[in-house]
């Protein structure tokens, strides 16, 4: 009989620890993710304010004098 509660203290153990391991993947997963939406939002925004620098809205230019003859 002593056998069987160390067979279940060690199976209790091994899945407590398994499960502690999969919650620190799995805050590290997050995370990750939170800093990777972060970069990724704060380089669109980067690039739509350089965008914005680089391509000036166009001037309205009036067409030239029409060299036609009525």
């Amino acid at each position: 009989m002593g056998d069987f509660w160390k067979w279940l203290v060690a199976v209790l153990v091994v899945f407590i620890l398994a499960m502690a391991i999969r919650s620190v993947i799995e805050w590290v997963a997050w995370r990750n993710t939170v800093v990777w939406v972060e970069a990724l939002t704060w380089w669109w925004e980067r690039g739509k304010t350089r965008e914005a620098d680089h391509n000036p809205p166009l001037e309205v230019v009036p067409p030239p004098p029409s060299t036609f003859r009525e």
